[in-house]
């Protein structure tokens, strides 16, 4: 008689979007036949990571971590939403009911330029159109590098075509198909079409340059890897003397005409992409743009002919700025790795569906993870919340997780229950801002409400804090063979040197992926106002805007959330802003004695918040500060309290993201080779998940996240297929 397969247990730590994700995924229909328990164990009392949100006090505002926008190319993350919202199947009139009210189209974006000793703004609306994200349709295609290239010379075309003031076949610059199999004939298409366009309107220079970039692409065959160095050299000689014509035919128009310049530095950059991928091999390359990661992009950019004021323009600035991509939370330390950033940006320019952004319509707790969340309990995932994983511990043999110590932070008044997080907000199941206490013990129930005392002061206890003073808990440990077989580990970075010691010392690539892949701090604060943006001076529409001065160099206009939210008629809530930033980060891990940290950063926090006002947000807002004094009108601030001038802020909200697992990750140039694949851990039982491991999109986003979790799901259990995570082995 054969024995039956002992079904496998599995644990996912962590609660963030990669886990989440492995739980979605690992929970599919049928897999209790595999495995005999998923269950989740998750500090605190929310899920969502770096992307929590909660809900507080009688006007159920939101609090987030900072701000949270997703692009139009999160094929993997959007894709997750909509089957997440279709079993949801919330029933009708429901707030929220569909994916598509949970999330809306938000294309106006608008950069801040600093010249002549003043601000200006540079305001773009993105193309919007009917395709969905994370929906196939006939316009998807395999992109390889030389497919971006065609698309980046033809939205050259385009822009050129608006600096001439010429439009004829300007439409056909974005047109996108199939990759030809010789993968020159995309770039001979491109000239040709570059070639009709400026045979038309210049009849100068540039037109030898094109005919003769387009008789050697004609040359030459298809297999590049074939291509002569000389060859490669005549053809990025007659692109570069198309640039240089180009560039003095334009020279003294950019310098008066602001439009002019801007379209220039694209065009620019476009073209510095494009011979930067001829030059550096990258079209042959295994591994694609992935080869130019030890260069930094600006460095990179400038060395392929991009004008320095292109190279470092606010269009490569708002990439910097949207990834928090300084080193040590330092503005004047802009780093990011070349290639990870090429990927990202033609990804989100040319690659996004319907819009370049959508913006959540609540919390990214209630839009997100309140959703995954319900789905999972109802697919038989257990959670076990207030359970803080304290360290993973070895076998005698070094290649299996033995055991898990875990600190169970509070005991519930029903031992055998499971701790219900969620809270109802007019019918929209959300994550509150503080724990339930009244689901805790007597005794935990009173010490949390009790809080603690500090220089004479009463706070809070923080169970979700690295710092906690809450008292300890019950300790105990997860084994091998009888509370697991399998670990999925979604804990962010940050926290590995604390909770798997053994691993890095034990591990050299552990050690490495530790010290050579950066984290830093972020800031944020959130705004309650009593005038709308225009009442404040604020005279373009709903606005996403990066490139502003530091320390807060970001800002979004979050009004959808009005609706969400139950601000009383005497308050006149009619604007909401949320302003976010990287934030100085010492060098070094934090100490885990320096209980006072999370204070000391949250006062900084708020001392930014109050300069910035008082200084800066007059640029933005001109009818927010007195006209007289320029101070900040404080009587803006909607406060409960009513209190007065500069103490009104205090009913606001800010907070520093200071925690180890909270800390936002980098893509520094030299560090991706050095983070691991999330089945390439070196211990059996072992798969990582997050924004940290190396997904193919080893930048800090949810879809890079949620790719992680579906490539960890299908190191468990191979599901889903390699081949239906979109984006796996971009070029």
């Amino acid at each position: 008689m054969v024995e039956a397969t002992r079904r496998e247990k599995i644990v996912i730590l962590g609660g963030g979007v990669g886990a989440m994700t492995a739980a979605y995924y690992l929970s599919q229909p049928g897999w209790q036949e595999r495995f005999e328990s998923i269950t989740v164990f998750q500090q605190g009392w929310r899920l969502g990571g770096k992307g929590a949100s909660g809900r507080r006090g009688k006007e159920a505002r939101i609090e987030e971590h900072g701000l949270h926008l997703w692009f139009g190319f999160y094929e993997n993350a959007f894709r997750l939403m909509q089957a997440c919202y279709a079993e949801l199947n919330r029933p009708q009139g429901s707030p929220l009911r569909a994916w598509d009210d949970a999330f809306e189209k938000s294309s106006f974006v608008v950069l801040q330029e600093f010249l002549d000793d003043a601000w200006q703004q540079w305001p773009i609306q993105y193309p919007e159109d009917d395709r969905v994200p994370g929906v196939a349709d006939s316009e998807d295609e395999l992109e390889t590098v030389w497919s971006y290239m065609t698309r980046a010379l033809a939205l050259a075309h385009r822009l050129t075509s608006q600096l001439r003031g010429g439009g004829a076949n300007s439409h056909h610059a974005g047109a996108s198909g199939s990759p030809d199999r010789d993968l020159l004939a995309p770039l001979r298409r491109a000239l040709r079409r570059l070639q009709a366009f400026f045979t038309r309107t210049f009849h100068s220079l540039e037109i030898g340059a094109l005919l003769a970039a387009l008789e050697l692409a004609e040359s030459m065959d298809s297999d590049a890897s074939r291509h002569q160095a000389h060859e490669h050299g005549q053809l990025l000689g007659h692109i570069e003397t198309f640039q240089r014509h180009l560039r003095a035919d334009l020279e003294a128009r950019i310098a008066r005409d602001d439009s002019a310049r801007r379209l220039w530095y694209i065009i620019d950059l476009l073209l510095a992409i494009v011979r930067g991928s001829i030059k550096d091999g990258l079209l042959t390359h295994k591994a694609g743009f992935s080869s130019i990661d030890d260069q930094e992009l600006m460095e990179w950019l400038k060395r392929h002919g991009a004008s320095e004021q292109a190279a470092s323009c606010a269009l490569v600035r708002s990439l910097y700025d949207a990834v928090f991509a300084y080193r040590g939370g330092d503005p004047a330390r802009p780093s990011i790795a070349a290639g990870q950033a090429i990927r990202v940006a033609l990804r989100m320019f040319m690659g996004y569906k319907g819009a370049l952004m959508w913006k959540m319509q609540a919390g990214m707790g209630d839009v997100v993870f309140a959703p995954l969340y319900e789905v999972l309990k109802s697919r038989g995932v257990q959670f076990r919340f207030f359970h803080r994983v304290e360290g993973l511990r070895l076998d005698a043999d070094g290649r299996l997780i033995d055991a898990i110590d875990v600190l169970q932070e509070v005991e519930l008044k029903d031992p055998t229950a499971e701790y219900q997080p969620l809270i109802d907000v007019d019918g929209l199941p959300c994550w509150p801002a503080e724990p339930l206490a009244d689901q805790f013990s007597e005794r935990d129930r009173a010490t949390l409400l009790a809080g603690f005392e500090r220089d004479g002061q009463r706070f809070a206890y923080n169970l979700e804090s690295f710092w906690t003073r809450w008292p300890d808990g019950r300790r105990f440990a997860l084994k091998r063979g009888e509370d697991f077989d399998r670990i999925v580990f979604g804990i962010p970075l940050g926290s590995i040197p604390y909770i798997c010691k053994e691993l890095v010392e034990s591990n050299p690539r552990w050690a490495l992926m530790t010290e050579k892949v950066e984290t830093i701090q972020t800031q944020a604060f959130q705004l309650w106002l009593s005038e709308d943006v225009a009442g404040l001076g604020w005279t373009l529409p709903q606005v996403n805007l990066c490139g502003y001065v530091e320390p807060f160099d970001t800002w979004a206009d979050m009004r959808q959330l009005l609706v969400r939210e139950n601000w009383p008629p005497e308050l006149n809530v009619k604007a909401i802003a949320y302003f976010c930033n990287a934030m100085p980060t010492p060098p070094g891990l934090p100490d885990r004695d320096d209980l006072d940290l999370p204070q000391r950063e949250t006062d900084v926090v708020k001392a930014n918040a109050l300069a910035f006002l008082r200084r800066n947000v007059g640029t933005l807002w001109p009818r927010a500060t007195d006209p007289l004094t320029g101070e900040f009108c404080w009587d803006l601030l909607a406060d409960p309290a009513n209190r007065k001038g500069e103490a009104r802020f205090d009913s606001q909200f800010w907070r520093a993201n200071v925690d180890p697992s909270e800390r936002y990750v980098l893509s520094v140039p030299g560090s991706n080779q050095y983070r691991l694949k999330p089945n390439e851990t070196g211990f059996d039982n072992l798969i990582i998940c997050g924004d940290w491991v190396d997904s193919g999109l080893n930048f800090g986003c949810v879809e890079a996240a949620v790719m992680a979790g579906m490539e960890a799901s299908n190191a468990v259990w191979g599901t889903p297929k390699l081949s239906e995570i979109s984006g796996y082995g971009h070029p």
